[in-house]
């Protein structure tokens, strides 16, 4: 007999594992030991915290804030994706720092990038420049990428991250396979290595990442979509890759 729960309000799923908040700020995770879930097939509570404000995860780890704004991250840490300052894999909730200021945490494959009052800080692996500094070494702890303090949102993948500032314009980095960036071939490079404007449109509201392709909307509500497309992921009603951001609506082959 199942008992449906109607306090979930979060709900964020990994390669093998699951993890939701519920309204009364509680953390729930399911499914692979491996990845820092309770190794169970059902929701178990994680710790007996009530203060869960926003959740994340991906491939290898998990990371959720508190609603102090402090920032917690679990699971496999090979590249330092959780932001502890070592490699050293945990699986339980743990404490990155001492900052209180974290907006927003999105998890990749196997890095990290937070907001914190409008600035990108990034972590982890960095084999494609994914985290923004202008060069291919991973870092362990939280650092700040560029010296922006206008950011709005931003989303991580596989590898590569993007990010709306506060003016509307959409900016992403990391690998170009496949026309994930949807910055066109760049003249045959296989990253761009630190943030990169997409295009001149200054309207985008959003952008949300997959393994290798990106959609974003803007503020007619109309969604744009670049990259991988074998399985038809972008909605532009065929498989073909695409190398820049296409309107679902009206695509161009």
């Amino acid at each position: 007999m199942c008992i449906r729960d109607s306090l979930w309000y979060q709900v964020v799923a990994g390669r093998s594992h699951t993890c939701g908040l519920k309204t009364d700020g509680t953390l729930w995770c399911w499914g692979s030991v491996e990845l820092g879930a309770p190794g169970v097939d059902a929701p178990a509570q994680v710790e007996a915290r009530t203060d869960w404000a926003a959740i994340d995860t991906e491939d290898s780890h998990t990371c959720g804030l508190l609603e102090s704004g402090a920032l917690y991250c679990w699971g496999f840490n090979y590249h330092g994706q959780l932001g502890l300052g070592n490699t050293d894999s945990v699986w339980t909730p743990t404490r990155g720092g001492l900052s209180t200021t974290w907006d927003q945490v999105a998890v990749g494959n196997y890095h990290t990038c937070g907001l914190r009052t409008g600035e990108i800080w990034c972590w982890g692996g960095n084999d494609d420049g994914q985290l923004g500094f202008g060069d291919t070494g991973d870092r362990h702890s939280p650092a700040r990428v560029g010296l922006e303090y206008d950011w709005n949102m931003l989303d991580a993948g596989d590898r590569h991250t993007c990010a709306v500032k506060q003016n509307g314009t959409l900016w992403c980095w990391g690998s170009t396979n496949s026309g994930r960036l949807g910055i066109g071939e760049l003249g045959g490079a296989e990253r761009a290595e630190a943030p990169t404007r997409i295009g001149t449109d200054s309207d985008w509201v959003s952008v949300h990442i997959g393994w290798a392709h990106t959609c974003a909307v803007k503020q007619d509500h109309s969604v744009w979509c670049t990259g991988s497309n074998g399985d038809g992921q972008l909605g532009v009603a065929d498989t073909n890759t695409r190398w820049r951001l296409t309107d679902q609506c009206c695509p161009l082959p």
